[in-house]
């Protein structure tokens, strides 16, 4: 079976810059007042058990003195300070990352490399024995003679012929066509960004270089590695860190992303989309629209960018002025906009959607998306602002409210991506959960060019946690054949305390009681009440772990969305299989809504069976809590099943396969009977939390029932 493994690499932002200058305002890279650093991974994956090694070291350069060669004065960059090393390793047939610690030693590597700079160059003396060359350009070079390294005189399109350095033992020269690319701020100062277009012969299409730092990614300010990446299933990478003055203060770091326009074209917004229908009840989780930017167009003397869904014009056109972001519709597209000034005109003029550069405790009037997407004129107030981590590092944020309503949720709005809540280009303040029953969209991620992902959107769940007493699980199992009388089970298990191991609590799952029998006969029933322990389970940040000799194994998650793909591996097997999980349903039990997970086989798994888990009840599919079955059912094959989940007392809180059995077969106070309905039942919210009060007028749920309270 196919082998899946996931690999992400953070990559910088690509919007296009005006063509930079020759040697204008351009700020030098050589100062001895500035140390770099570097992160090295060695990366090795092994195919057989879908373990990813990687083998990292941290350490430091800098310019050092000058020396005089070839009638030319150049400076000496060396490594400094001392190296730090650590192994990591992810499981992704688990999701288990285990790291090692830190080991510090000095440094010891006494190589000089040898750098001069004119205004916008960088040269650099070839530093190796070995020449490659790679692309077949016919460059030729030896060790000694000065190549170029760094061009910032160019224009968007242009080239130039610069070094390139594999393995810290060879290089040679490549053609290097280059774009500009975001600026990064150094010491609080913008500098120029540089990356190369497709056009480059190489692995590494996300090089960036920039004025001050050198190489950001792919190797270092002196030795870039922008040709080959990987060889077989082992690859070495290396990346700028960070860059200290000579006090020792950080004044520029990877993490920190550069600033970026939310209205780019070379972005595109991807949504699930969740049903909610009247009464307010979750029904389905599904691949949503995807927004994205149209080519510029010119109104009344301005410059605007079309938004489109799913590639059809949304009516609307956007732009962007620093840190504000605004909107008008195309002419004749304009609805009602309730709370905007009477007699004042909003169908021709631009309308306030974000400002970025609101402080904490400032208002300002913009455009937002109330309930069933009807647009919206009101005040906002910037309650907090900061930073926020996501996929392409530290971005800005503000969050705002409603100034004139109480109650009502925040909005983040980040800068580059935009709301997080609801359509990005509107704050949706809604109320959490109504009673009309609307649309809603839910961030799946945003990506950047050639599909980079820039944020992930949080996922959407809800209920309480499926590892919990209080609930028996009782499973069905018939022995494989076609004889007239096959063996068959109803077996039960419940979480029953809890004990450390490896300094975590682990929940212990029991087997607490079964039955076997043959056919229909009374006497062929064979009961046994022992309580054994099946396994170790733990549930953290929406996840259910298993304990495994072979260490933690991810059992359920619940953090996956509509399109996200995971692996299954059978425990009795060493395969992994590939799913995509299709859609979320939301349904209803006495205990609160429960999402059921759909996931289809993809890849070489296409042959299997579909595969459903639930938030609550695990796997309610063929198998158990711990064992998913995988192929397709066939006649005579074994059964087995989720039958029904019941609580202390008996009653059915979940309703599984429709099997009937003997009434002989019936486990002890586990007959089949009516699903819970108890007056004295726990009294919970539309987010399946329990309440002790109930508001006039609001919705909840009793026995698996809805009622409004009074």
């Amino acid at each position: 079976m196919k082998k899946n493994y996931i690999i992400t690499m953070l990559v910088g932002l690509t919007s296009v810059l005006p063509a930079a200058g020759t040697d204008e305002g351009y700020r030098p890279m050589i100062r001895e007042d500035r140390t770099w650093e570097y992160l090295e991974t060695h990366t090795e994956l092994n195919p057989l058990t879908a373990a990813e090694t990687n083998r990292n070291t941290l350490f430091r350069m800098k310019f050092d003195g000058n020396e005089e060669k070839n009638g030319k004065e150049y400076s000496r960059f060396v490594y400094c300070g001392d190296r730090s090393s650590w192994t990591s390793t992810v499981d992704y047939r688990t999701g288990a990352t285990t790291s090692s610690d830190r080991v510090t030693v000095p440094n010891e590597d006494a190589t000089v490399y040898y750098l001069r700079e004119e205004p916008g160059k960088v040269f650099i003396l070839f530093p190796y024995e070995d020449y490659v060359d790679y692309s077949g350009n016919g460059y030729k070079v030896k060790k000694g003679e000065e190549v170029l390294l760094y061009d910032f005189t160019l224009s968007e399109g242009e080239s130039f012929t610069g070094f390139w350095s594999y393995g810290n033992f060879q290089g040679g020269l490549i053609d290097y066509p280059v774009r500009a690319l975001d600026p990064v701020k150094i010491a609080g100062e913008e500098c120029r960004v540089f990356g190369v277009t497709d056009k480059f012969m190489g692995a590494c299409r996300d090089y960036r270089f920039a004025e001050e730092a050198g190489c950001l990614n792919y190797g270092t300010l002196a030795t870039p590695d922008a040709v080959v990446r990987t060889s077989g299933f082992s690859s070495t990478d290396c990346h700028l860190q960070k860059i200290y003055d000579g006090d020792g203060n950080v004044i520029y770091d990877a993490r920190m992303a550069p600033y970026t326009d939310i209205v780019d074209n070379g972005k595109s917004w991807t949504y699930n989309h969740l049903d909610i229908v009247a009464s307010s009840t979750y029904q389905s989780l599904t691949p949503g629209p995807t927004y994205t930017f149209g080519e510029a167009e010119t109104v009344d003397q301005t410059e605007y960018l079309p938004l489109m869904c799913d590639d059809k014009r949304t009516g609307m056109l956007m732009r962007q002025e620093g840190l504000r972001v605004y909107m008008r519709f195309e002419k004749d597209k304009a609805p009602y906009i309730p709370g905007y000034p009477a007699g004042e005109d909003y169908k021709d003029r631009d309308l306030l959607v974000y400002d970025l550069g609101a402080s904490v405790g400032d208002t300002y009037h913009a455009l937002t998306v109330g309930e069933g997407g009807a647009f919206e004129w009101v005040e906002l107030r910037v309650t907090e602002a900061g930073t926020l981590a996501t996929a392409s590092g530290e971005r800005d944020f503000i969050k705002v409210v409603r100034n004139d309503v109480e109650d009502r949720r925040s909005d983040t709005v980040v800068d580059g991506l935009g709301s997080l809540s609801g359509v990005f280009f509107t704050a949706d303040l809604g109320p959490e959960v109504t009673g009309s029953g609307y649309d809603k969209e839910i961030l799946y991620d945003v990506t950047g060019k050639e599909g980079k992902v820039l944020c992930k959107g949080k996922p959407f769940t809800t209920g309480p946690d499926m590892v919990a007493e209080g609930r028996v699980w009782e499973y069905y199992s018939r022995e494989g054949g076609l004889e007239l009388y096959p063996e068959q089970e109803l077996y039960r298990w419940q979480f029953s305390g809890t004990v450390e191991k490896e300094g975590k609590t682990w929940n212990r799952l029991m087997r607490v009681g079964s039955v076997k029998w043959k056919g229909s006969d009374p006497a062929s029933a064979v009961t046994d009440d022992t309580g054994t322990e099946v396994a170790l389970l733990r549930q953290e940040d929406n996840r259910v772990w298993i304990l495994e000799d072979t260490g933690e194994r991810v059992l359920y998650d619940f953090n996956l969305q509509p399109r996200d793909e995971t692996n299954f591996s059978p425990a009795y097997l060493d395969v992994v299989y590939e799913y995509r999980l299709d859609d979320i349903d939301y349904k209803y039990s006495a205990i609160g809504a429960s999402g059921f997970y759909n996931f289809t086989p993809c890849g070489e798994a296409s042959g299997l069976a579909p595969v459903t888990y639930s938030s609550n009840w695990g796997n309610v599919g063929r198998g158990d809590m711990l064992h998913i079955e995988f192929e397709a059912e066939k006649e005579g094959a074994p059964v087995r099943c989720l039958r029904n989940v019941y609580d202390l007392e008996g009653k059915i809180l979940y309703k599984g396969a429709d099997i009937e059995v003997p009434p002989f077969a019936g486990i002890d106070g586990m007959e089949a009977g009516d699903e819970a309905d108890r007056s004295d039942a726990p009294i919970l919210d539309m987010l399946g939390r329990r309440v002790t009060t109930m508001t006039r007028g609001g919705i909840y749920i009793q026995n698996g029932k809805k009622f409004v309270g009074r």
